[in-house]
């Protein structure tokens, strides 16, 4: 077991008073020196209801102290590491700390105890590494007393898990078991990848805890791919969760069906169900499905007719040079834009393009407005905004017009801008 120890900063404050008065007889004698001081520590500290794996029964995981673990001490009252460590005297459940702690400490100070050795980066999917190398384990306690050198608090050191332990069942969509080589797990904050020593069906994770959060899971299986996305996912510290999870496998994206619409396709040409889920597989995320069907059609010269299987639209809007970005921007310049966008994209699909308005009224389709302007941010992308986006198609009205759609909830509509009006842009590639 390893504990890393806290780095050492304190501050020095000694106050000496003493005055004399010739026309006191009184002298008035020098307070008590306070500051830094050397005190020796010892507490009760438990395990309790935590879930430092070291051992596994059923669904639940046991939880001991080991003799000789080293506890680092940080006073939260005056934000400052104390020298010196408390160690554990015997293993077992409940144990206790004993040692030598230099600082500033007073009565009704808040102390922190931390068992700190967290190495979450590389884990191997085991109970025995996590309980080895993931280890970060805290206590809060108050300073009841510091008189004679010794600090006792009221209460018992119960520590608490920093993180929560995952054991992950690892199924195809059709519930079989498939065994992975790796597994990249990641939320909002944080990303690991679990490599085991063999390819395994059942992986335990160590992860920080968090709160509704989007996680993703990207393992390699055999010479494929599978990932995972779930939204509002929470994973509370000193918890442990064992989950069936069905990945699905990440096929290419001349494959898709009118299920994959509003999962990502990425520069690999492979589709993923999320941002993050393409990162982890090595490959840039490049836009999102938008329609699979037979009404692509070709629309001017944007594109080629053999790219007929479906539409994809960009994860975020097009600024004017082609960067990401949100800008508003005539229609002439939103076509530009549109065929000028940097993002990589796979090598078997038509250029950037803006899309016409029946190009745009097919991906409308298919998710209903409101659906499609908060999909993106579900798969790791930027939201379409509640106003204006161009089309490529001029207007009926006025030559000099072109048709924009508004995702703003009391006016989703078509209408004709003018060349002076303003709107967002999106780039699409067809496929």
């Amino acid at each position: 077991m390893k504990a890393l120890r806290i780095a050492f900063l304190f501050a020095v404050a000694v106050l000496f008073a003493a005055c004399s008065s010739t026309e006191d007889a009184t002298t008035e004698k020098p307070s008590a020196p306070t500051g830094s001081k050397t005190y020796t520590m010892t507490i009760s500290a438990n395990k309790h209801g935590d879930t430092r794996a070291l051992s596994l029964e059923g669904n639940t995981l046991n939880s001991v102290w080991a003799q000789g673990e080293v506890v680092t001490v940080y006073n939260v009252t005056k934000s400052a590491d104390l020298t010196g460590t408390l160690v554990a005297q015997g293993s077992g459940i409940n144990t206790t700390l004993k040692g030598s702690l230099t600082g500033t400490i007073d009565n009704g100070d808040e102390l922190k105890l931390k068992f700190l050795s967290p190495n979450y980066d590389s884990q191997t999917g085991t109970l025995e590494y996590i309980a080895a190398n993931c280890d970060y384990a805290e206590a809060t306690v108050i300073v009841a007393n510091v008189e004679g050198g010794n600090i006792t608090t009221a209460e018992t050191a119960s520590f608490t898990n920093q993180q929560a332990i995952v054991r992950f069942i690892l199924k195809n969509s059709g519930g079989t078991s498939i065994s992975a080589s790796s597994l990249t797990v990641s939320n909002n904050t944080n990303s690991y990848t679990i490599t085991p020593a063999s390819a395994t069906s059942e992986i335990y994770v160590a992860i920080p805890g968090f709160s509704n959060n989007i996680v993703t899971l990207t393992a390699s299986v055999g010479g494929s791919t599978y990932d995972f996305a779930k939204r509002e996912v929470t994973f509370e510290n000193s918890s442990f969760y064992s989950i069936n999870v069905k990945l699905s496998e990440c096929i290419d994206m001349a494959s898709v069906t009118t299920d994959h619409a509003g999962k990502v396709i990425g520069a690999d040409g492979k589709v993923y169900s999320h941002v993050r889920c393409a990162t982890a597989a090595g490959t840039t995320a490049s836009a999102m499905i938008g329609y699979v069907g037979n009404r692509n059609g070709v629309y001017g010269s944007a594109y080629s007719s053999e790219y007929n299987h479906g539409l994809a639209i960009s994860l975020s809007n097009v600024k004017q040079n082609g960067d990401e970005g949100s800008e508003n921007m005539g229609p002439a310049s939103a076509k530009t834009a549109a065929s000028s966008y940097k993002r990589t994209r796979p090598s078997n699909c038509s250029a950037w393009f803006l899309a016409s308005k029946t190009q745009w009224s097919n991906i409308i389709s298919t998710f209903g407005y409101a659906v499609l302007r908060d999909k993106f941010g579900t798969v790791g992308g930027s939201n379409l905004y509640s106003g204006s986006y161009w089309s490529s198609t001029d207007g009926t009205q006025d030559s000099r017009n072109t048709w924009s759609y508004s995702f703003h909830d009391n006016s989703h509509k078509w209408s004709e801008g003018r060349s002076d009006q303003t709107a967002y842009v999106r780039s699409f590639f067809a496929f």
